[in-house]
């Protein structure tokens, strides 16, 4: 009698068993069934309809590397065409997702840190700037980005160093000589700041806002560094601001 039910329940157990491997079986062919959906999609660029069918991939076989980097790379995607579109925090939010699935994509990192640029977020964009100037130490956009963010966090002398830094690497950017002008006249350096504006005027002779910055910086000095000739009585000495204007060119770097 022992080993008849020994026998009954060895069998039942053996059921059970069968019974998961049946199931598991049925949930991966469904994975499979809905991560080639995605890839049709993403090879057709619906990356709405490539994600929907990547994450019912994802979960009926969560343990799949293949199906995590498949959708990765779709929200990756969807998160550079909205950036396209000027859809900040949608492509933020992608990216986002895209960075969990693969930490090391500074194409990922760079896109997000504009998104967060666009919409004035400095201290998530200096984040994402530090990560790509990590990894590329030579990167002189990454380097003059970061540069414009830790200005408007008053991070001058940071900013500084970036500016100097690009402009090593890109000598006759006449535009990044303008922006490290600014910097010193902000902090009171009107010597380096009129030698920078007459660099770039001679880099760019059309550059406008150079031969402005010039011809503020000549009459500063004339008096000896005050900024306004007269000022009222009890009103504060304006200060030329640093540019504030956001950056709008697309980054550079192409998806890979």
């Amino acid at each position: 009698m022992k080993n008849k039910g020994l026998l009954r329940w060895t069998a039942a157990l053996s059921l059970v068993a069968l019974g998961f491997l049946f199931s598991g079986s049925l949930a991966q062919a469904k994975s499979d069934e809905d991560s080639k959906k995605g890839i049709a999609a993403a090879k057709a660029g619906k990356w709405d309809e490539a994600i929907e069918n990547f994450l019912k991939a994802a979960k009926d076989d969560p343990g799949n590397k293949r199906v995590q980097y498949n959708l990765g790379l779709a929200y990756r995607q969807r998160g550079f065409a909205q950036i396209k579109k000027e859809k900040w925090q949608g492509a933020i939010n992608d990216l986002g997702e895209a960075l969990k699935r693969r930490e090391d994509d500074p194409a990922a990192y760079r896109f997000r840190a504009f998104a967060y640029l666009r919409l004035r977020k400095w201290k998530e964009a200096l984040s994402d700037y530090d990560v790509i100037v990590k990894e590329k130490s030579k990167d002189t956009e990454a380097i003059g980005r970061r540069a414009f963010v830790e200005v408007q966090l008053k991070k001058y002398d940071k900013a500084l160093t970036d500016y100097t830094a690009a402009l090593k690497l890109a000598p006759k950017d006449s535009d990044m000589m303008l922006a490290r002008s600014y910097v010193y006249e902000t902090t009171d350096k009107f010597d380096k700041a009129l030698a920078d504006a007459q660099a770039a005027l001679k880099i760019k002779p059309s550059n406008t806002d150079a031969l402005a910055a010039k011809k503020r910086l000549e009459a500063i000095i004339a008096r000896g560094g005050s900024r306004e000739p007269t000022p009222d009585p009890g009103t504060p000495i304006p200060r030329k601001a640093v540019p504030s204007v956001v950056p709008k060119v697309l980054p550079t770097a192409r998806p890979r």
